[in-house]
């Protein structure tokens, strides 16, 4: 499938964007390394943030790549990128992510335009870029020399800040500014008992849910584990998990081996209209991962005013507060996983106190009409520092 080379004309129109003051217009060249068709949190970045930003007023050229030419090879050529410099002209270039060096080198001799990527990794995956046996120390020589030819840097947590500061970037200015959530979309549901009899989990508490890539760091058989302990005190308990990967086959597998498959339904991949249906329908939201450099999915759950159970771990206590949004637990421990899937399933009062809690956190902070303004401080900020 050839690349895609896409240029927004029509005015988006988003509530409440438009109404801002006037700003300076800008023209952004945003380099996605995939589609933004595809789904995954670097997708939905690549395909709402350049929509804001164009509500805003400026313009926006994304330059991207199908998911079919992802796989080992170098993520952009020459000529699409030379293309877009010639014809659009940027006065800002944003990148999704940090982890194509070479792109920083050639931009910084084919424009004069800031360079401002995001970082969304919290590791950096070059293993294209350099032959099998180069040593680990002359990898992390080149891209701390290519992060710092950067102008700014934006980090989608603290965290992610704190391991590039680590790989030694200290040129670039870095800023923290996470995902954003489409708060409308992701919100309360105004008839959440028609909408589980609708989705048919009407006869179901506690309803558990978790949405994600099926890989191991996502901690998901720690909560078939935990059905164990939870299914004697609550007959009712049901867990639903969306989302496909390397380990649907081995989490089904283990579900049936340990007792528990009549009370999980694995849904497999769900469109995003979807997740947000099922999100509104749950009671608690639950993933223990043992790693996130965010955790995007624990946002979009406030949103939806649901409780989150999740682990003391990376970012994550960046976006779960213990006690105020949700409940935080050691990642790998199936006993403080159960005793907290035990205190909100028998305790809606609280449980309810702390999804309210999640819901105004995710508006003030994680709205992509935020996320977008404080995007384009930076770029402008960037912007004035090369004139």
């Amino acid at each position: 499938m050839p690349r895609q080379l896409w240029m927004w004309h029509a005015t988006v129109d988003l509530d409440g964007v438009l109404a801002s003051p006037k700003r300076a217009v800008v023209r952004i060249l945003f380099i996605s390394q995939t589609s933004p068709r595809a789904i995954g949190g670097i997708e939905t970045y690549a395909r709402e943030l350049p929509r804001w930003l164009q509500a805003r007023g400026h313009q926006v050229l994304l330059l991207d790549r199908s998911p079919r030419q992802l796989a080992g090879r170098l993520p952009y050529d020459y000529l699409p990128i030379r293309r877009a410099l010639l014809t659009f002209r940027p006065e800002v270039v944003h990148f999704s992510t940090v982890d194509y060096a070479p792109l920083f080198w050639l931009l910084r001799r084919l424009t004069a335009a800031p360079l401002v990527p995001s970082s969304y990794q919290g590791d950096f995956h070059w293993g294209w870029l350099f032959p099998r046996f180069t040593p680990r120390r002359l990898k992390r020589q080149v891209m701390r020399a290519s992060l710092n030819l950067l102008d700014h840097l934006i980090a989608n947590s603290e965290f992610t800040a704190q391991v590039l500061r680590k790989c030694g970037v200290w040129r670039p200015a870095i800023t923290v500014i996470s995902g954003g959530v489409d708060i409308s979309l992701f919100r309360p549901s105004d008839h959440p008992r028609a909408l589980r009899q609708q989705l048919s989990y009407a006869q179901y508490h506690p309803l558990l849910l978790s949405t994600a890539r099926l890989s191991g760091e996502k901690g998901l058989d720690d909560v078939l584990r935990a059905l164990l302990s939870l299914v004697p005190r609550f007959p009712q308990l049901h867990y639903l998990v969306a989302g496909d990967g390397p380990e649907a086959a081995r989490l089904a597998a283990l579900a049936k081996s340990l007792g528990v498959e009549k009370y999980v339904d694995f849904l497999g991949r769900q469109p995003l209209e979807q997740v947000a249906q099922f999100m509104q329908a749950c009671d608690i939201y639950v993933q223990p991962s043992q790693f996130e450099s965010m955790g995007l999915t624990y946002c979009e759950a406030g949103a939806c005013a649901r409780p989150v159970i999740a682990t003391k771990v990376a970012a994550i206590p960046e976006i779960v507060q213990h006690e105020y949004n949700g409940l935080l637990i050691p990642p790998g421990d199936v006993t403080q996983l159960v005793s907290a899937l035990e205190r909100l399933a028998s305790n809606a009062t609280y449980a309810a106190q702390l999804g309210q809690n999640g819901l105004q956190r995710a508006r003030e902070r994680f709205s992509w009409d935020t996320v977008a303004a404080r995007t384009e401080a930076v770029l402008q900020q960037a912007l004035a520092q090369r004139q």
